[in-house]
């Protein structure tokens, strides 16, 4: 079964409290009230939507935890005082200030992220999580982005990576509890059909190890979503990768779908997020958030609860064994 994964925008109203293995490093400044009564996030106004609001049960009126897995820009970053921001961050105090609460954040390892929520340490997840059948088994997801991944190789590419067909015999850099080795069966099954070595996985404990490990020759491609990849190339590091995208999947492999996460036995408030972003959407305050950080494109034209999209990890040109 598969498991699959993921500048600075401002916060109004909203405090966000930032933890590094769950330690909180306080909150960040709050801004001043839009003149529509709404907040402003990312220098977009955010208005309340009394009909959202109003399906928030009472115990998340004061705040809503909201757990994350930073960094993995462009969805959640720390600054240079350690305070949280990006997409997700973004996303999640759009939805609070739709529903008239608050946001708190804390930032865990990822692999930490569903065990946390179903220990009710926090209400809800945004890190860039996509939407699986094992997830789904756990938590109901409200979607609102869709993204696939994608290889990331050294600048100039000197193994002559194509694809995830050409990585047997290779080693691939992942972030540990995004993927496992057995979401790349069809892989294994590829590589032995054609005669060679096995593609091996180094799982590492955040996206900039498995980065660091492309960089210094530890492995010889990174998989991660097209969006982080996409904005890291408009850094300075982006000058020492390139990415690889096989003409079969122009918008990576398996795109799925990417929500907010909310454990099962908190139906309203996944209604009420719903509604939320159902708002959000409709009168183009989630697009328009999306845009400033340049990925309006991976915006849905509907919020979806629990859509999972199934198709295989290899594409047409995974041509069969000669």
């Amino acid at each position: 079964m598969r498991n699959l994964s993921r500048r600075l925008g401002t916060v109004s109203v909203v405090l966000a409290s930032v933890s590094l293995a769950v330690m909180s490093t306080g909150p960040v400044a709050a801004q001043s009230p839009a003149p529509s009564g709404g907040v402003v996030i990312a220098g977009v106004p955010i208005t309340l939507d009394p009909a959202a609001a109003a399906l928030l049960p009472e115990q998340y009126k004061a705040s809503i935890r909201i757990v994350t897995s930073a960094p993995y820009p462009p969805f959640e970053m720390f600054d240079e005082n350690q305070n949280l921001y990006g997409m997700d961050i973004d996303v999640g105090n759009m939805i609070a200030a739709k529903l008239g609460t608050t946001a708190v954040f804390e930032s865990v390892d990822y692999n930490g992220v569903i065990p946390a929520l179903q220990a009710g340490t926090y209400d809800m997840v945004l890190a860039s999580m996509g939407d699986t059948p094992d997830r789904e088994g756990a938590l109901d997801f409200v979607n609102y982005m869709k993204q696939g991944q994608i290889l990331l190789v050294p600048v100039g590419n000197p193994e002559g990576i194509t694809g995830l067909e050409s990585m047997c015999g290779k080693t691939l850099a992942v972030e540990a509890g995004n993927v496992t080795a057995e979401y790349f069966d069809e892989v294994t099954q590829y590589c032995a059909a054609h005669g060679q070595d096995n593609m091996e996985l180094k799982e590492l404990p955040k996206t900039s190890d498995a980065l660091l490990a492309v960089k210094s020759g530890n492995a010889s491609a990174q998989y991660l979503g097209v969006a982080t990849a996409a904005d890291l190339m408009t850094t300075a590091e982006g000058a020492n990768y390139e990415i690889v995208t096989p003409a079969d999947r122009p918008f990576g492999y398996l795109p799925r779908w990417v929500g907010a996460g909310i454990p099962k036995n908190a139906p309203e408030l996944r209604d009420a997020v719903k509604a939320a972003l159902t708002s959000l959407l409709a009168d183009g305050t989630l697009t328009a958030v999306f845009d400033t950080y340049g990925q309006s494109r991976i915006v849905v034209d509907e919020i979806a609860v629990n859509k999972v999209v199934d198709e295989p990890l290899l594409g047409p040109l995974a041509s069969p064994a000669p």
